[in-house]
């Protein structure tokens, strides 16, 4: 393996542009989210040399292929079936206009409805005695003309 890390880093020293900075393993995952433990991928990107920046993709799977003939006897040792570039899981954009606009209004709908249940609350506790006078005064003349 140590080889093959060796060998990965002369890929971006081939064309004197760039080198390996950083390399990871992981078990293969195929598309249906299932792991392959017989498979391995190896994930790496290349630094410019004279910029120290990371290469675009691209420039980095057009040095492999212009390295073809060079690195076949390394992917056949080690049975290297395809290079591919790698898809990272796109971060959640930002919240839209319409979705802020939805979360605005609920929480405006929300403090609407807790100012109603506050108001309701605070005239039936102050107003309780005038309710029951009233409620009193509604029964009696209910009485009243039942007689």
């Amino acid at each position: 393996m140590s080889s093959l890390i060796r060998s990965a880093f002369s890929i971006g020293t081939a064309a004197g542009e760039g080198r390996m900075a950083k390399y990871n393993f992981k078990f293969h995952v195929d598309k249906k989210g299932r792991v392959n433990f017989a498979q391995t991928d190896m994930l790496i990107h290349v630094v410019n040399r004279d910029t120290n920046r990371i290469l675009d993709v691209e420039r980095v799977i057009q040095m492999i292929d212009e390295n073809k003939e060079q690195l076949r006897n390394l992917f056949r040792n080690y049975n290297v079936m395809d290079v591919q570039p790698a898809t990272a899981a796109s971060a959640p954009e930002d919240l839209s206009a319409l979705q802020m606009a939805i979360i605005i209004l609920a929480i405006l709908l929300f403090l609407a409805a807790m100012l109603f249940i506050f108001m309701n609350w605070y005239y039936r506790t102050v107003h309780k005695r005038k309710l029951k006078a009233i409620v009193a005064g509604s029964t009696a003349l209910y009485i009243e003309f039942q007689m």
